[in-house]
């Protein structure tokens, strides 16, 4: 039941964000990294494989997640710092304005 409640929790974190991000493996990385770092540190392509695989139980998308960082760094959503990859200031105002 917590994991059932976890997983509600976040989708409801996440309602505008979404509709933001072109596509559902985008999005399943920037979860990935909300939920492993904070603002201050930054998180590993395997850590967010780890964390896709675990949390949405989806194998495929690791094989693309280069790509899609890239496709995301493109785009400012995602940088990248000394190897670790961290949410940008855009994100981080969206999901401050849906979470308040």
């Amino acid at each position: 039941m917590r994991n059932k409640d976890h997983n509600q929790e976040r989708e409801e974190s996440f309602p505008n964000l979404e509709g933001a991000i072109s596509n559902k493996s985008s999005y399943n990385v920037l979860e990935a990294m909300h939920w492993l770092s904070g603002r201050q540190s930054g998180v590993s392509t395997g850590e967010i494989r780890e964390w896709i695989q675990k949390e949405k139980g989806i194998s495929w998308v690791n094989r693309h997640i280069q790509k899609i960082i890239k496709n995301l760094i493109d785009q400012n959503i995602v940088t990248k710092e000394s190897g670790k990859y961290y949410l940008s200031e855009t994100i981080y105002s969206i999901i401050d304005e849906v979470i308040g």
